[in-house]
């Protein structure tokens, strides 16, 4: 009955007693066998995320590139139509960089719930779970995707303060700012893969939402900077080389969630290890989601960080 409504046709299934692949094999084995609802929920997620799209578009990116010298086209040698077109490209990649990293409110909640079924092997129902969850996770999704835009573009606007009031009387405090700065900046960034896989697991407050991905990304944060590198690279590649109108068609199809998914898949594999794994066995995910604002303590902290050893 379509792309979206052809539930009825039987796919290959999975041997119960075959043995479960680990890390990055485990990856490919789930990404190959989901790709097709990948492909679903990558346009699911493009639709709904359009709002936040269009803000990064139209103001996030530009912001970005503006904070950057770029040489003028008649200096450079290079036609006014090709810079338009370079602008467009690097515009184009910032933005979905942007949607990537910091995710899109509600509609990254949902995404990441069908994501998170998908590395546990549960059988989900891609449209009407996927909007149960964006209605489900509305509000704290808007404020998180406001937080992020808001702290990014004050971030860089003050590391470029930082960089011309060192460059201009050399001292170094305005150095070690910039370089704190950036260090925040990354690690907010790295707490925005876990946020929305804490929010549809858990019922937490904001506050414990933030606490918990900031443990989670300060336990792992070597893992998620060569993830991060990796996708970058590869968005640099797509969004470079690549005429703007082709990225754009394959952003709606297919894109956005080929550069979400390893930091779905990763997030969501740490907290069934450091979490759900390590609680009593009659604690389920569902009776998770209906507790009151569950909370790392400084145990907690401890053995996150054990557990990488």
């Amino acid at each position: 009955m379509g792309l979206f409504f052809n539930y009825n046709k039987p796919g290959p299934g999975v041997d119960k007693n075959a043995p479960k692949k680990k890390g990055i094999f485990r990856y490919f084995e789930i990404f190959g066998r989901k790709l097709g609802k990948l492909i679903q929920l990558n346009m699911l997620y493009f639709l709904c995320s359009l709002p936040m799209l269009l803000v990064c578009y139209f103001y996030f990116a530009p912001t970005i590139i503006d904070m950057f010298q770029r040489v003028a086209a008649t200096e450079a040698g290079i036609s006014q139509d090709t810079v338009i077109t370079y602008q467009a490209m690097i515009t184009l990649l910032l933005t979905v960089l942007s949607v990537t990293i910091l995710g899109s409110g509600p509609a990254s909640a949902a995404a990441a719930y069908i994501e998170r079924c998908f590395v546990r092997e549960q059988h989900v129902w891609l449209i009407s779970d996927f909007f149960a969850k964006y209605k489900e996770n509305f509000k704290q999704g808007i404020i998180v995707s406001v937080v992020g835009i808001i702290v990014s573009v004050t971030g860089f606007f003050s590391i470029r303060f930082y960089f011309m009031q060192y460059a201009s009387d050399g001292k170094g405090i305005w150095f070690v700012l910039m370089v704190l700065l950036v260090i925040f900046l990354m690690i907010f960034s790295g707490m925005h893969y876990y946020i929305y896989q804490l929010m549809v697991t858990f019922e937490n407050n904001l506050i414990n939402l933030y606490k918990n991905a900031l443990l989670l990304t300060l336990s792992t944060l070597p893992v998620l900077l060569l993830i991060t590198i990796a996708v970058a690279v590869i968005a640099y590649f797509l969004y470079t080389i690549l005429a703007p109108v082709l990225t754009m068609i394959l952003s709606f199809v297919f894109v956005l969630q080929y550069l979400r998914f390893p930091f779905e898949f990763y997030a969501a594999s740490v907290i069934q290890k450091k979490i759900l794994d390590t609680l009593p066995s009659e604690d389920s995910a569902e009776e998770l989601s209906d507790s009151d604002n569950y909370s790392f303590s400084e145990s907690d902290t401890a053995d996150l960080n054990r557990s990488d050893n």
